[in-house]
């Protein structure tokens, strides 16, 4: 068994102060790089066009929804944004079918779930 020495106690000190300052120094960088490129839901809307094919569509009563040219009912909306993610669902209904969309965003993209 080896014995140790005041200069080993103050080195093993010092290393894992360096070590635990790393790793703060890259959870911070990290949250900040997520909140940076959280998506906005006008981002959500793009992706919901490239994915769905469903359209946001102004029109004099407001905004309406369009899937393949047709229109569809939209029900309902969650959005949940924590500053560094978002996560959406969305109802929607068309000719007697329902569709839930449920997606989580961050780093700028959603993924569906």
């Amino acid at each position: 068994m080896r014995i140790r020495n005041n200069a080993d106690w103050k080195m093993e000190r010092r290393v894992m102060k360096i070590t635990i300052s790393k790793v703060i120094t890259v959870c911070i960088l990290l949250l900040v790089i997520l909140a940076a490129t959280c998506p906005t839901e006008e981002d959500y809307y793009q992706w919901l066009s490239a994915n769905h094919g469903i359209e946001r569509v102004y029109t004099e009563m407001g905004q309406e929804f369009s899937r393949n040219g047709q229109i569809i009912d939209w029900k309902s909306r969650a959005i949940r944004s924590a500053g560094i993610f978002m996560r959406v669902k969305d109802r929607y209904a068309q000719n007697d079918m329902s569709l839930e969309i449920r997606s989580v965003g961050l780093l700028n993209m959603f993924f569906q779930y």
